[in-house]
């Protein structure tokens, strides 16, 4: 009776706790809520004032570079415009990419020439342009203001480039717009600043316009459904109000969708709120109400034990009890006393301990390359929380100074083989071994057949003798990768810098250092202060000229040494900048074409996109890529010299004609002056003039009869005019003439001279 009336007594108290803590809850869910709410709404409206002044800084720019002299000059008379004078337009606009780390490019449209200059290609006619949909489409709306989300690309085989583009019609003080200033913004370089100046988290946030057309968003998995999800709520009409929240089931996650809508753009900005946000916070307040409701649980019971002491049973009859129930399993009918039980129970847990700890230690190699990863593209920003990271990893440098460099692999036709990750960490291990030989390096595998790595050194400054270790290592790597696997490798090196947080800039220099190894040796190693060495050097116009006196010559094995030249002087060599020396050449190719179109040549069908230069991954493709250049325009010479050659036939036959109209008798004997046949020689005149060359000849002898005509007050008979031009008789005189004049001589003499001499 006793037993029931405690389990009574605990039964009604459980349910006045939990009655009393359901209600607790659900007026701590609905604040929680509303906290959630706030905090999204606050960061919602500083994240729309910062993207609209973001928009505006770069609207400016735009502004301040339509209003460059240059710019204007060159939109109003471009037609004496020269190559090098297009480039040194486009340095100026280069210069605005280079000061700003979040353009991409810059393109300035000519209407009056119909070309665009471009900041990272150079000069195209328009209809050549691989980009002039963006050009021509926003021209013809007449969008002088405004941007795009787009992706950029080309016929290259390189992924697309993520842009935001602002269009400007230019220049402002003219009536009419002369052209179109196009900035291509980087969309991720505009996030992360957009993100950061608002300090907020990037993977959480976008912005749609009213036509649901994304504006800002990132590109994961994650962001792309958070995105489908808004746009079906927006278009559904699902999300009332000019603000609000709302809950959402999705097929992986169920989250909060915080919006608000602009007052001053089309804009509905969204926050996905994670529910697991929500679930902490209600999981915390749950927490002290259990706590709560233990206190007020643990007083029942120690009450309720009161009234139930006499009932306890001793520890040994528990014990007792749990070896009659052992006994009811075969096999096991060992007693085992109390001492016993808790060994087994310590003997589980030290077994499932050293179980967790093996699985962190496989683990490690996998948190270390995410770290190195997260170092190196700055998502740890704090030099102390990187130091402390990678003390628990084991790894502490011991110098002073830091530098990143990647490691490129040339593993492109390994992609499609099964053990393609395999091979790739096989290969990642054995460099990393063989630069730990020489070097205190760690590294991390990057996209691309990529490595990137910290690199630790005890100077400030690559100097003599660490480059020559950095380059021996680089060869080793090299040796160690072509035995191995048949691989190749470069080796690019970023800035030193006296403090981790300085891995991120170093790491950025090593990736522009790669991006210029087009102009090294395929092994060569590569340090990004080669790259941006300012010493002047000349312009290479003798090479120029030469080359172009070679090409004319069609003198293919003489043009080719010309290039040997200029690649061995202007482009293996470290000491100049490689960016000069590809605009050089791309001004060299553009004057010899040029020089060439002056000179009667039409070379439309010879391309050299420059832009794949930079795509090149060493000095020989760079080659390979000049040489079929070169090519193309020899071949066309050549026809155009054929061509040449078959114009001189034709003046010589014209030139015969009009000297000696009177004694030729058939068109045999023009060919036989020329030196061709006759079949050829008309093929070649009626492709030429357009009419055969008899008819040509009946021309130029009608013409002289009707000077005859009225020479010396028409002193000449008709019979002795056809005498003079070539006609054997008179009747075959007037048949060519009224064939030609519709009337026959004698009757244009008298009509000329009834009008006084004047027809």
């Amino acid at each position: 009776m006793f037993n029931k009336m405690l389990i009574s007594y605990m039964t009604i108290i459980v349910i006045l706790v939990l009655a009393v803590g359901s209600s607790y809850l659900m007026i701590v869910s609905h604040d929680i809520k509303s906290e959630l709410a706030r905090s999204s709404q606050g960061e919602i409206s500083g994240m729309m004032k910062h993207a609209e002044s973001l928009i505006e800084n770069i609207e400016q720019l735009s502004l301040q570079i339509s209003l460059k002299p240059g710019v204007n000059e060159a939109l109003t008379n471009p037609f004496p415009y020269t190559i090098l004078q297009y480039g040194l337009l486009k340095n100026q606009l280069k210069d605005e990419v280079n000061s700003n780390n979040l353009l991409y490019s810059v393109y300035l449209y000519f209407r009056l020439n119909n070309r665009i200059l471009t900041t990272n290609e150079g000069l195209y006619a328009l209809d050549q342009f691989f980009d002039k949909q963006i050009v021509t489409t926003n021209f013809q709306e007449s969008s002088s203001k405004g941007y795009q989300v787009r992706s950029l690309q080309d016929t290259s085989p390189s992924e697309p480039v993520e842009l935001l583009t602002f269009h400007r019609l230019v220049p402002l003080t003219a009536k009419e717009p002369l052209g179109e200033l196009i900035l291509n913004v980087k969309r991720q370089a505009f996030f992360d600043a957009l993100f950061r100046y608002a300090n907020v988290d990037s993977s959480k946030m976008m912005i749609m316009d009213s036509d649901s057309y994304v504006v800002l968003s990132e590109s994961n998995a994650r962001s792309r459904g958070f995105t489908t999800a808004l746009r079906s709520m927006n278009d559904g009409h699902s999300l009332p109000g000019s603000s609000g929240m709302v809950k959402i089931e999705g097929e992986d996650e169920t989250y909060f969708l915080s919006y608000a809508r602009s007052d001053t753009n089309p804009w509905l900005v969204a926050e996905r709120i994670p529910y697991s946000v929500y679930q902490l916070a209600w999981k915390s307040k749950m927490h002290a109400a259990v706590q709560v409701a233990a206190v007020i649980l643990l007083i029942s019971i120690a009450l309720a034990c009161l009234y139930s002491i006499r009932f306890t049973r001793p520890w040994k009859n528990m014990v007792r009890d749990y070896v009659d129930q052992q006994a009811d399993y075969p096999g096991n009918m060992v007693k085992k006393d109390e001492s016993q039980l808790v060994a087994e129970a310590i003997r589980e847990l030290v077994s499932e301990n050293r179980y967790i700890k093996q699985t962190l230690e496989q683990s490690k190699p996998i948190i270390r390359f995410r770290l190195i990863y997260d170092i190196l593209t700055n998502r740890v920003f704090e030099t102390s929380v990187m130091a402390n990271r990678l003390q628990h990893l084991g790894i502490v440098f011991p110098h002073a100074y830091y530098a990143a460099f990647i490691v490129r692999a040339d593993m492109q036709l390994l992609e499609d083989q099964e053990d393609y990750n395999e091979i790739r960490l096989l290969l990642f291990s054995t460099i990393e071994n063989e630069l730990r030989k020489r070097l205190f390096a760690v590294g991390t595998i990057l996209e691309n057949h990529q490595f990137g790595f910290i690199l630790n050194v005890p100077v400030s400054t690559y100097m003599t003798q660490l480059k020559l270790e950095l380059d021996a290592c680089c060869q080793a790597v090299n040796r160690i990768g072509l035995e191995e696997f048949g691989i190749t490798v470069q080796i690019a090196f970023g800035g030193i810098y006296s403090a981790m947080n300085g891995l991120n800039k170093s790491y950025h220099e090593a990736k522009r250092a790669l991006h210029n190894t087009a102009w090294t040796y395929q092994t060569d190693c590569v340090f990004f202060e080669d790259s941006v060495d300012a010493r002047k050097w000349s312009y290479p116009l003798a090479i120029q000229k030469e080359l172009l006196r070679r090409l004319k010559a069609v003198d293919r094995e003489s043009a080719k040494l010309s290039l040997d030249e200029l690649f061995d002087r202007y482009m293996v060599g470290k000491s100049y900048s490689r960016d000069d020396v590809q605009d050089t050449i791309t001004l060299m190719m553009g004057a010899i074409v040029q020089e060439l179109y002056e000179d009667g040549y039409s070379l439309d069908k010879v391309h050299l996109r420059f832009q794949s230069v930079s795509e090149c991954q060493h000095i020989g493709q760079v080659k390979e890529l000049f040489y079929g250049y070169i090519s193309d325009i020899m071949n066309l010479l050549e026809q155009f010299q054929d061509n040449k050659m078959s114009n001189t036939y034709i003046s010589k036959a014209i030139a015969y004609m009009q000297t000696d109209y009177d004694r030729i008798e058939s068109i045999a004997d023009i060919a036989d002056h020329v030196g061709v046949s006759s079949s050829y020689l008309s093929r070649m005149f009626r492709a030429e003039t357009g009419k055969a060359p008899l008819d040509y000849l009946t021309r130029l002898r009608i013409d002289k009869s009707k000077e005859l005509l009225f020479e010396g007050n028409c002193k000449y008979s008709l019979q002795e005019i056809c005498g003079q031009i070539g006609y054997h008789d008179v009747q075959s005189f007037i048949r060519f003439f009224k064939k030609w004049e519709k009337i026959t001589p004698g009757e244009y003499r008298k009509l000329r001279l009834d009008k006084g001499g004047v027809i």
